[in-house]
């Protein structure tokens, strides 16, 4: 293999190289169109001088558009279940995940005029009022994933929308169907002078991220999330960056065992057969318990999606018709990949059979492993994926140290416990963008909570005021009476101004100091005061 014999830097490029080979195939082969590339820069400059014109600041036409949004959903339904479906595999009830841009913008509309509002900020003079006005940037880039590719390009389009902002979309080319969909829809329901969809490969996103945005939205990998902000660093953009990672569940021995394997077995194995990036990757479980919750977790995922299934894959009719209910892995490299980091990872495998997974046909059964070897590439690699590593851990201290060695700032962590102290305690010592407490992926449904990652799983957060404050540019303005004559102290002069005058100014900063309850009655009594003393001494000496 030549590439085994190259640097680590060379393998890196040389294996991203491959991904983009693969991407391109996969896209030209199964029909995706590919938005011309001379065009790129003309649909950039169109959005551009359309923001310009001013249209999209006004509320009554970011309403229009989310309305449009939510017409494109709701009238396209069936359409959007079929896409997804042939992309990812699972019933079409599955795609109801994808529709999550409906409630988000029903959202937005009835919250936008307060959002929208000056926000006031406390003025230490008396004289005048300062306030914050939260701004639509210009043109945005939004770039989206796979594996939620209806979501997770129009529920950004939301916020970035809702702000009045122009955008452009850009799917991703390994949801074929998906994309091809989209790039069918956007411009049925929303003006193409504010909202563009750009299809295609490496060589599109490559291409889009020479050009000059006013913000970059980029979901995906930490790979090409460095790509991304290395373009947006050229033109100083500033970007929106969810990137995954392995999020853990830490389970101590007060937790409901019972109820902690039915919620983690059906995060991580009915949600897009594990392919989120707030999945739970990894869990670790205080060795006291963790016999009877391997035991009930293997019990909750059988239950949850067929024994015979999950031990034996694909067999007769019935079996093959649970299959579809778990879903599929987006393509064959991903199920491939899979299946090495489940073979190659040791430990004890405690259920699903890695006989049935099924490269060509892009299936992985649940699959959980307990004490896989310290070291393997399991507890390296986000998986992405329906395998789930079980580890022992002896202390809560021993907890937090082995998660924060696998991931020192994942998007997402769960706690299973009972024990108010040892929660606390889990979340002062670890980071991560989010964090929920006896359940999992929850966090995320909630539309007032920021989603968004910290460190290594990214920066930024949108979903609600989050992602419209995210895509807003918060201005400062401040106001100030014209009743007064004097506007400021000219610099020192001698003999036109006395010194003195100067040495009573700089004294009005204690107020600064004092109590806040002294300082505002000082606002209205004893600067005003000086205020007077000051107005009249100008016009005596200077004017």
């Amino acid at each position: 293999n030549p590439i085994s014999s190259m640097s680590a830097e060379a393998q890196t490029e040389a294996g991203w190289a491959e991904i983009n080979k693969e991407r391109n195939a996969i896209a030209k082969f199964k029909g995706l169109g590919h938005t011309p590339l001379v065009e790129l820069h003309n649909i950039a400059e169109t959005l551009r001088e359309s923001f310009r014109g001013g249209k999209t600041k006004e509320l009554a036409w970011r309403k229009v558009q989310l309305q449009a949004v939510i017409a494109l959903i709701q009238e396209n339904t069936e359409a959007i279940a079929e896409a997804v479906a042939e992309d990812l595999g699972g019933p079409k009830l599955r795609a109801t995940f994808e529709m999550d841009a409906v409630a988000e913008a029903r959202y937005a509309i009835k919250m936008l005029s307060s959002w929208a509002s000056d926000e006031s900020i406390p003025d230490a003079n008396a004289f005048g009022k300062s306030v914050v006005r939260r701004e639509p940037k210009g043109v945005v880039l939004i770039i989206s994933p796979w594996n939620f590719p209806i979501a997770l390009c129009l529920r950004p389009l939301v916020s970035v929308l809702a702000a009045g902002n122009c955008a452009v979309l850009k799917p991703s080319e390994m949801a074929v169907h998906s994309s091809a969909l989209l790039a069918k829809l956007v411009p049925k329901y929303l003006p193409t002078d504010a909202v563009r969809i750009v299809t295609g490969a490496v060589l599109e996103t490559s291409a889009l991220l020479e050009q000059r945005w006013d913000h970059i939205m980029y979901t995906g990998n930490g790979t090409v999330g460095r790509i991304v902000m290395a373009a947006a660093a050229k033109h100083l953009t500033p970007v929106t960056l969810e990137l995954g990672g392995k999020s853990p569940v830490i389970i101590d021995s007060t937790a409901k065992l019972g109820l902690a394997a039915r919620r983690i077995a059906l995060a991580k194995f009915g949600v897009n057969t594990g392919q989120v990036c707030i999945s739970p990757d990894v869990v670790l479980v205080d060795q006291s318990v963790e016999k009877k919750f391997l035991e009930a977790l293997k019990n909750e995922t059988a239950t949850c999606y067929g024994s015979s299934l999950v031990e034996h894959g694909v067999g007769s009719p019935a079996e093959e018709k649970d299959q579809v209910a778990l879903g599929r892995i987006v393509n064959e490299r991903h199920t491939a990949r899979l299946s090495g980091l489940a073979r190659e990872c040791g430990g004890d495998h405690v259920l699903g059979d890695f006989k049935a997974i099924d490269v060509s046909q892009r299936y992985v059964p649940p699959i959980i492993i307990s004490r896989p070897s310290p070291g393997s590439k399991i507890l390296k690699e986000e998986i992405f994926g329906p395998i789930l590593p079980v580890i022992p851990f002896d202390g809560l201290d021993s907890a937090i140290e082995q998660s924060r060695s696998i991931c020192e700032s994942p998007l997402a962590m769960y706690i299973f416990s009972e024990n108010s102290a040892n929660i606390r305690k889990i979340l002062t010592a670890c980071t991560s963008g989010a964090a929920a407490v006896n359940t999992a992926l929850e966090q995320a449904m909630n539309p007032d909570l920021p989603f968004g990652g910290i460190g290594e799983s990214g920066m930024g957060a949108y979903h609600g005021k989050f992602g419209f404050d995210e895509f807003s540019h918060k201005r400062a303005v401040l106001y100030r009476t014209t009743l007064l004559p004097l506007t400021g102290i000219p610099p020192p002069s001698k003999g036109r101004f006395p010194a003195f005058i100067y040495s009573v100014a700089l004294k009005m900063n204690v107020t600064s100091f004092l109590p806040a309850a002294m300082t505002q009655a000082l606002k209205f009594g004893a600067v005003a005061i000086v205020g007077v003393f000051l107005a009249y001494m100008a016009k005596m000496y200077v004017f």
